[in-house]
């Protein structure tokens, strides 16, 4: 004679256990595409190369260098009869006479930070950026063929809210 109660008792475990297993799964893979997400974070906030740093100083000493001495005046200036002097911005005006100083000051600042500070060039930084995104793609995949196996079977499980619509919408034949 068959044993209902035990058949019933056996499938209901197996579903829970069938559950659970879904459930790990997911959580392994959505862990895993924080991880890549934060990665991804962390190469865009990488520093830039240090020749690229330089030219963004040069380029800020020489903007400013340029405004200051518009407003203010030159030492000739002050020998005019008719000079007069009007409200002073104390950093305007040193950046007017004291460019090449600061500048060089700068300079200096940014190479002891790159002695100690990993950077990377814009080529680089794409490079990472585009491998990552690929290993991202691919955890996102993973994650819709587990959905979608778990919907076929009766589990629904809700999509994550920032999912890649190109892995949701993937045909079935290109998730793993």
């Amino acid at each position: 004679m068959i044993d209902v109660k035990k058949i019933t008792s056996d499938v209901s475990a197996n579903s829970r256990l069938a559950s659970k297993r879904v459930s790990d799964g997911l959580a392994e893979v959505r862990d895993l595409v924080r991880e890549l997400k934060s990665e991804r974070n962390s190469i865009r906030a990488l520093p830039v190369s240090k020749e690229t740093a330089l030219e963004r100083a040069s380029s800020l000493i020489a903007l400013l260098t340029e405004m200051s001495r518009y407003h203010y005046p030159s030492p000739s200036d002050f020998a005019r009869p008719d000079y007069q002097h009007s409200n002073v911005n104390a950093m305007m005006l040193m950046s007017a006479f004291l460019s090449d100083q600061i500048l060089t000051a700068m300079c200096d600042g940014i190479g002891d930070f790159y002695e100690k500070t990993r950077s990377v060039s814009d080529g680089e930084r794409q490079q990472l950026i585009r491998d990552v995104d690929r290993r991202l793609l691919d955890a996102e995949l993973a994650e819709e063929s587990i959905i979608r196996s778990a919907e076929v079977s009766g589990l629904p499980i809700f999509r994550r809210r920032d999912a890649d619509p190109r892995a949701v919408l993937a045909h079935d034949e290109v998730l793993p």
